[in-house]
């Protein structure tokens, strides 16, 4: 699911939830909220929760394919398999912004909502500024435990399956392929005749 159907499932339960209030006679109460200030904390809060979820997802993703494409690239510079020129030298460039990116996400969000609690007098959002700042931290924690397992993972299948092996059995595969079509090709000449 993505952020859009899952943004419009939370506008959608905001929604009831106000009509639910609105039935109950829970008007005074909500009015009363507002009028304290806490309903902005409360929606600033609801913002803050699902700007979190975007700049965990989009930019980590993209900085943790750049490192996965580094090692690749290694692995194949390894190998001796002939690359594209200029490659290495973007993904280095890529990561590098990337990362700046991520980090810079989450510290923008982390000033911006200290600001915006700053002048509206609120209280949640400094909360949401420590969360932000400290969020930096998790999805490169996490992402470094999958990104090592998969490395592990490559490492044992290159260990069990060398690429030599696979481009050695690829090029025997192609030999067969031509034999049997050289002979196919035999036996329908000696069919015609």
């Amino acid at each position: 699911m993505g952020i859009v159907e899952r943004t419009g499932r939370l506008a959608f339960l905001l929604a009831a939830l106000a009509l639910a209030a609105w039935l109950l006679g829970l008007g005074d109460a909500v009015r009363e909220a507002a009028a304290s200030a806490r309903a902005l904390d409360w929606a600033m809060g609801g913002l803050c929760l699902l700007w979190l979820i975007v700049i965990l997802k989009a930019p980590w993703d993209l900085y943790l394919q750049a490192h996965e494409a580094a090692f690749e690239l290694k692995r194949s510079r390894e190998r001796a398999t002939a690359l594209a020129g200029g490659r290495e030298r973007e993904v280095a460039q890529l990561r590098r912004r990337l990362g700046w990116v991520a980090v810079g996400a989450h510290l923008a969000s982390a000033a911006l909502v200290a600001g915006v609690s700053a002048l509206s007098g609120g209280t949640l959002g400094y909360c949401f500024a420590g969360f932000y700042v400290v969020a930096t931290l998790f999805r490169p924690a996490a992402a470094a435990h999958v990104s090592l397992s998969r490395r592990l993972l490559a490492i044992i299948a290159e260990a069990r399956y060398p690429r030599e092996d696979i481009v050695e059995v690829r090029q025997r595969l192609g030999a067969a392929e031509a034999e049997a079509r050289r002979l196919r090709e035999g036996l329908d000449a000696a069919m015609e005749t």
